[in-house]
């Protein structure tokens, strides 16, 4: 190819394709998407719009016509044609549009200047509606004007030779003949050409008669055309908008429209605007604004403030007529997190949000939706509480018949109360016998399942006394802790023969075994001496031959403590015992002492025996000093260790807070020991 025709293409492209990319630069944007108004008031609504790329601001139109017009009826005649053409070409023709007959008697024409200013007054009577009147000049007229004439004059008013304005004049009855101007139709001034050799037809969109004529408002046609004349087309229909929304420029995608009717339809469409122009009118969307009634509602009073049966109540709304939803607000109080949830019905649960808790005080208003629009405000707040499950003796708390108590096992439940939607259990649980013991705070997390056991903790022991709480959780975290609840684990176990005597160095000194013991601790005490020694076993005894020293049949005072997921509990009740070695001859010393004590006349009996409530030792004895008295339950156990004085004896009682089982009493006074038997049923 020749090297300069290819340059000369190449150039021609490159201006070619540089001016489709300027055209389209140039194009106007994209029109946007009216969408659906919201809020909606009686007076007020939010007018809603898609957004447009590259669009800098939008022009807003609201009508309460869809097509943003309404139908106009002119007050009055017009001229609506003016023919000046050649000579026989010279009429006027007047249209009545006013929707009713008129009386055409009380018209004239006149003519403003440049020419005689006589008058001419139609020779009709009555002019129907959508009718015209045709007054053409006489002389010389042509045949198709003369055709199409309702009228003709030889008045020279009506040679027409342009430059100056026609005006049409009524009448006005019962006046005594006061005229007034009613339609004006051109421009008056040989400085001003108007009007000559030319047909003027007023446009179909001027409705209104005037004083003051537009050169626009009329078409032009060719001189002596008259197709027209005799029948004259008026668009009823004059442009119509809301005061202060016509055009109106939004810098975003909606717009509050204010200052409007109750219960009355609007329509609203939108235009994007750009440097390169305006779009095409969006769709056009329908609002009816909503009545004056007040459509407000709350919560029931009977609600209102006060505690939900269950998580799964109802909450309900004040029902109004014609609704056709309502909207729920749900707000924290104590966070200030705010729900909603939409609900044909006037009722909604908490389970139904997202968001819910037990013992927990939420805010609710509420609003309605009216014909499928919602109303853009809430009625009064009403404060409503979920089931308060945390305080003392309500059903978040450990069961009041565990409260207080002492377990009857180690591995014992120790339950709450299950609640409905509740998907986690937690409990805290605290040490108040050990201050020194590890973990005194644990926590543990049970799910869906509302009981535990100590068993279940890293640390736990005998004997101890705990502070048990309970925090649930339904949606979110865990709740605050609920009221405490103290339960106690087993006691610490004391000597099988508590008060007895060891029958030798081999014989086993032996506890209860109990459940999840690892190792029983005995401290071993000589009550004279004070030396104390100290056994750890796995087993649950210990033998006086594994005590160093030991001192045959003296009384040794003992301690048990149990070791339980590694540490050690406080020690139990002590217990004292005779060491092996003089029990016989301590026996048959007793034995001989007390055969001497009932030769002396010291008797004691327990009554009322068996007793139910309490129970006192009748005494006979010639002594006169005070009494040692100890009580121990079958299992060994010192129940009650008193010095009571020979004299307070006979009215001392026993047993009030004994529970049922046997008791042995053992009464020591100057040497003289007595055994007594008791039962409490």
């Amino acid at each position: 190819m020749n090297p300069i025709l290819r340059k000369s293409m190449l150039g021609t492209m490159t201006a070619f394709l540089a001016m489709v990319s300027a055209n389209l630069r140039a194009q106007a944007p994209n029109a946007p998407t009216a969408l659906d108004a919201s809020p909606v008031g009686a007076t007020t609504f939010t007018a809603n719009w898609s957004a447009v790329p590259g669009a800098t601001s939008y022009k807003l139109d609201v009508s309460t016509s869809p097509t943003f017009s309404v139908p106009s009826t002119p007050t009055d005649l017009i001229i609506s044609e003016y023919v000046e053409g050649s000579s026989g070409y010279k009429a006027i023709e007047i249209y009545n549009g006013t929707g009713a007959g008129v009386n055409i008697a009380a018209y004239s024409l006149r003519r403003g200047i440049n020419g005689p200013l006589s008058t001419v007054a139609p020779t009709g009577t009555i002019l129907p509606n959508n009718s015209t009147w045709v007054i053409a000049y006489a002389p010389g007229i042509a045949p198709d004007l003369q055709a199409v004439a309702n009228q003709t004059t030889s008045f020279g008013m009506m040679n027409l030779d342009g430059n100056t304005a026609i005006y049409l004049r009524k009448t006005i009855p019962n006046s005594g003949g006061v005229i007034e101007l009613v339609d004006s139709f051109g421009v008056s001034g040989e400085a001003i050409p108007w009007g000559v050799d030319v047909t003027l037809r007023r446009k179909a969109s001027v409705i209104q008669p005037t004083l003051n004529y537009v050169t626009g408002d009329a078409d032009v046609y060719a001189t002596n055309d008259i197709s027209g004349l005799g029948s004259h087309t008026m668009n009823n229909f004059a442009p119509s908008f809301v005061p202060g929304y016509e055009d109106l420029t939004v810098n975003g995608t909606s717009q509050v429209v204010s200052g409007l009717t109750a219960e009355t339809d609007y329509y609203y469409r939108v235009r994007a605007f750009d440097a390169n122009g305006t779009s095409i009118n969006s769709n056009v969307i329908h609002v009816k604004t909503l009545p004056t009634i007040n459509y407000v509602t709350q919560v029931m009073a009977a609600q209102c403030g006060g505690e939900l049966a269950s998580i799964n109540s109802y909450i309900a709304a004040t029902q109004l007529p014609n609704i056709t939803g309502y909207r729920f607000e749900v707000t924290d109080t104590e966070t200030s997190a705010v729900q909603t949830i939409d609900r044909t019905q006037n009722y909604f649960s908490m389970r139904m949000l997202d968001s819910y808790q037990y013992s927990k005080t939420y805010s609710v208003r509420v609003m309605v939706q009216y014909s499928g629009v919602w109303v853009g405000y809430y009625g009064p707040t009403c404060t409503v509480s979920t089931p308060e499950v945390l305080g003392p003796g309500k059903a978040a708390t450990i069961n009041p018949s565990q409260c207080g108590g002492v377990l009857p096992t180690i591995a014992t439940l120790i339950s709450t109360t299950s609640l409905p939607a509740v998907t986690g259990y937690r409990f805290r649980v605290t040490n108040l016998s050990d201050p020194s013991a590890p973990n005194q705070v644990q926590i543990i997390d049970r799910g869906h399942l509302h009981w535990f056991s100590l068993t279940m903790l890293p640390r736990f022991n005998y004997g101890t006394t705990y502070s048990v709480e309970v925090a649930i959780r339904t949606t979110d975290d865990y709740s605050p802790y609920s009221n405490a609840c103290e339960v106690t684990a087993p006691a610490v176990p004391s000597l099988v023969d508590c008060g007895g005597s060891v029958e030798n160095g081999s014989s086993f000194v032996s506890v209860a075994s109990k459940d999840r013991v690892d190792m029983y601790r005995f401290t071993i005490r000589n009550v004279e001496t004070d030396e104390t020694s100290v056994i750890d076993n796995e087993l649950n005894w210990f033998r006086f031959n594994n005590l160093p020293n030991y001192v045959p049949g003296a009384l040794y005072e003992v301690e048990v403590s149990v070791m339980v997921s590694g540490y050690y509990s406080l020690p139990g009740i002590a217990c004292q015992i005779t060491a092996p070695g003089a029990a016989r001859q301590a026996f048959e010393k007793n034995a001989l002492e007390n055969d001497f004590a009932e030769a002396a006349g010291f008797e004691a009996t327990a009554y009322p025996n068996p007793f139910s409530d309490s129970f006192g030792i009748n005494v006979s004895t010639q002594a006169g000093s005070g009494f040692d008295i100890k009580v121990y339950d079958m299992t060994g156990r010192l129940i009650e260790d008193r010095k009571i004085s020979a004299d307070a004896i006979q009215t001392f009682t026993f047993g009030e807070k004994y529970p049922t089982g046997v008791y042995s009493v053992i009464l020591n006074q100057a040497n003289n020991v007595k055994v007594l038997r008791v039962v409490k049923r």
